[in-house]
């Protein structure tokens, strides 16, 4: 498994390279927790991906324990849906602070003569508030 150093390099070269179309996907806002809460964040991708192909959705996250850190169709909210969402379930450490979860989503789309690949690099910085600070 690469570190999290490579996998961030790998990351700010393709948005170097002008990889990513990061309009065609939102995210949703990163939520308050208590420590040891759960919650959750979301992500949407904003056009119709092809039937048939990976979705794949790739996270890390510094502190914040996710419940899966990969992604993809079965975890769709509503399969029939032409803009998909996923739901990203993750438990607040005991320490408050802030903690980084981000990402990478690939996907494919196509027209009436070709495919492309997307991609989109997701971040949310949850708050971790012990109760007297909420």
């Amino acid at each position: 498994m690469p570190s999290s150093l490579a996998i961030v390099a790998t990351v700010a070269g393709w948005v170097a390279a002008g990889v990513f179309d990061g309009n065609r996907v939102t995210r949703s806002a990163a939520p308050a927790l208590a420590p040891g809460e759960t919650g959750e964040v979301s992500l949407t991708i904003l056009e119709t991906p092809a039937a048939g192909v990976p979705l794949d959705v790739r996270l890390q996250a510094t502190g914040v324990r996710l419940v899966s850190e990969r992604l993809g169709w079965n975890d769709v909210v509503d399969p029939q849906a032409r803009q998909p969402r996923i739901r990203v379930p993750l438990t607040a450490p005991s320490t408050p602070g802030t903690y980084r979860v981000s990402g990478l989503v690939t996907y494919v789309v196509c027209d009436e003569h070709h495919c492309y690949t997307r991609r989109a690099a997701v971040a949310w910085d949850v708050d971790v508030r012990a109760a007297s600070e909420s």
